[in-house]
Order: C-alpha cells, then structure tokens, then sequence
C-alpha cells in the first residue's frame, strides 16, 4: 500500500537559518499558509568583534517569536517526540493522520547522498511525506549536495532511513539530550553546573521547536481545522514594520561594524598567505551574508511585489558578495593569486560597503 500526502513540494527559493527551514516550509505551503508566518518572525543582522574580526564575523537572525509561538499563531500543531523507538511504524501513522513529518538523520549513512556517503557525519533534517509498505520505502525532500537549494523528491527504504536516524542519535546527541553543535561552549558553558539542560540555548538559536528546552529527533505536524481566517498581507507588512522599528538600535549597530570588517577583509585579500590561511573563514562569512540578503529579498518580494524599491539596492549587495566569494574560491581551488587585481579587488569591497550602507539606510527609512 502506497500513502502520499498531496501538495508537498520543494522549497528552493533561499537557505533560512538551517536546513530545518528547508523542510517546514513545504509543509507551510501545503497547509495554505506560506512562508510569511515565518518570514516576518526573523530579521538577519551582523555579530562582530573588532577583537577578533575572523572569528567573530556571522550573520545571526533574530527572532521575534520563538517558532513553537509562530506555529502556534497560525494554528499548526508540532506533535514531537524526543526519540521515536518505533520509527516507521511511528512515520506510518502519521503519514496516516495526514501529518507530515521531519525527522533529524546523519547524512554519513545515506546511500542517496555522494557528497557525504561514507565519508562526512552531518546532521540533517529530512521532510517525510509518505511510503511505500509493498516496497518498504518512504517518500522524502532532500538534496544531493550539501549548501545547494536542489531539494527534490526522493525514496529511502526503510532500513537506510533507520540507519540514518539511529545514526544521528548515537552520533550527535549529547547527554544532554541536544545534538552538539559549535554553538554548545559558545552559548551554554554549563555542562558542568545543575539543571544545564534545562539551561541549553540550542533551540532558541536554532529557532526550532524545543521540548523542555530539547530539540525532538521525530516531529509530524497538522493543522487544526476551521481555526481562524487567513491573514491579510497588510497584516504581514505592518508586522514587520513594527519588528523592524524595535530592532531598530540592533540594525544601526549592526551596519557600524561593516567599515571595521571590511577593512580587515581588504588587508586579507591583499596578502596570499593571509588569503590561504583564512579562505575557509571568509568563504563561510560570504556564504552567511549572500543567504541573508537573498532572505530579504525573498521576503520583500513577497510582502510587496516584484517591483519593491528596495530589491534593487539588495541585488548590489549580493553582485558585489558573488564578486568577493569568486576571488576566494578561485584561490582556493587553484591556489594561484593574482596579485595585480588586488586594486580592482579593493574597489569592489569600497562598492560592497557603500551598498550595503545605501540599503540599511534605505530600509531604515521605510520603516521609520
């Protein structure tokens, strides 16, 4: 017997957050909803430290509702289990309920992944929409290549998916219940002390759902039925006006650490050896600004058109961004460098910074 669940289709429009998002929001879609209950819940802005300007560079988004309150909002149930013991009799039944499902996985077992079969532990998020009891296989979204928006339909029998998820608990959930992560000394610290479970800042970083401060390995998801009219869009715009206006302090801050990166980004470019010890680094910072600005886009576009003033002034940041990503990826896959466009490669960044001040300003203005 075979059991899909209608209207689940892939989410490739931008990288939110984490490959979490990439999940819920086919689940939003197919629920009628969209992506704006989410969407206008986040501003990105720029953490930084002068100290430590390598280090310190990320683009954090910053919530303005814990997501088990947005879901709530709009009347999506999260049913959520820590660890399910009984997997796919557990998947059927939500499959059954017309409940889809996300369960986290550890890429290293899935066959269907080249980039990381066999050869790299990832934790990952995999959206399940329906099986197959006749062939022993579950209808899933995913992509092949890890930091690629290519999600797409595939099939895993059921013993890779149980693999993948045993694989995923026995590797990366800590005693504390939550998976480590690089953000575990950063934003916990007190592993050692009572009660630091309780304490784990995870799934307020991550922005995903939580129970007693745990984030599940097995969630399905419904929407309760008859609750409520659907929102208007002018509803969604002055809901982000208004965040936007209280964050307002945070994005001023923000943008004032730019000048002082930037100028520490020229000073690497203009230097081979410093370029090839820090290409990792910078490559990620690119990476982290280009999907943040991509975010924007997207959700501009969605609450005023294609026509939005401000997509423009958005298309320059990300020009000037590709530029510099290129330079460094370049370098890094040839390791040759070319030290007489370092001129041309400074003009870019001076352009970079005055278009990254041209937008803030202007959506400053905008919300004022």
């Amino acid at each position: 017997m075979m059991t899909i669940l209608p209207n689940i289709q892939p989410f490739n429009e931008l990288f939110h957050r984490n490959c979490f998002y990439n999940s819920l929001y086919p689940i939003m879609n197919a629920f009628g909803l969209g992506t704006l209950p989410v969407l206008v819940n986040d501003i990105p802005v720029c953490e930084y430290d002068s100290k430590d300007p390598i280090e310190s560079f990320s683009i954090e988004y910053m919530p303005r509702l814990s997501l088990p309150d947005v879901l709530q909002q709009h009347h999506v149930e999260s049913h959520d289990q820590l660890q399910s013991s009984r997997l796919i009799e557990d998947i059927k039944h939500c499959i059954r309920e017309q409940r889809p499902v996300i369960v986290w996985v550890d890429c290293y077992y899935a066959a269907s992944r080249l980039d990381t079969y066999q050869k790299r532990h990832i934790p990952h998020a995999w959206l399940i929409y329906g099986y197959d009891e006749l062939q022993k296989k579950v209808f899933i979204l995913d992509h092949n290549y890890r930091d690629t928006l290519m999600y797409k339909p595939k099939e895993i029998p059921y013993e890779e998916l149980e693999e993948c998820y045993q694989g995923y608990i026995n590797n990366y959930l800590k005693d504390c219940g939550n998976p480590a992560s690089q953000g575990c000394d950063k934003y916990c610290g007190r592993g050692k002390q009572p009660g630091y479970q309780e304490r784990c800042a995870l799934p307020q970083v991550l922005n995903v759902p939580g129970v007693n401060g745990i984030i599940p390995t097995f969630s399905s998801y419904s929407l309760k039925p008859g609750d409520g009219d659907a929102v208007p869009l002018s509803d969604y715009r002055e809901m982000d006006i208004r965040y936007y206006r209280s964050m307002e302090g945070t994005i001023r801050k923000s943008l004032d650490y730019y000048p002082d990166y930037l100028g520490h980004l020229k000073s690497i470019l203009c230097s081979e050896s410093a370029l090839r010890e820090n290409m990792e680094k910078l490559l990620k910072h690119c990476n982290e600004s280009i999907n943040a600005k991509r975010f924007d886009k997207y959700k501009f576009t969605e609450l005023y058109g294609e026509q939005d003033a401000l997509l423009p002034l958005i298309d320059q940041v990300i020009q000037s961004y590709d530029i510099v990503r290129n330079v460094i990826m370049k370098y890094s896959l040839t390791l040759r460098y070319p030290s007489e466009k370092q001129a041309e490669w400074i003009a870019n960044l001076n352009q970079l910074e005055l278009y990254e001040l041209r937008y803030q300003q202007a959506l400053l203005k905008r919300v004022s």
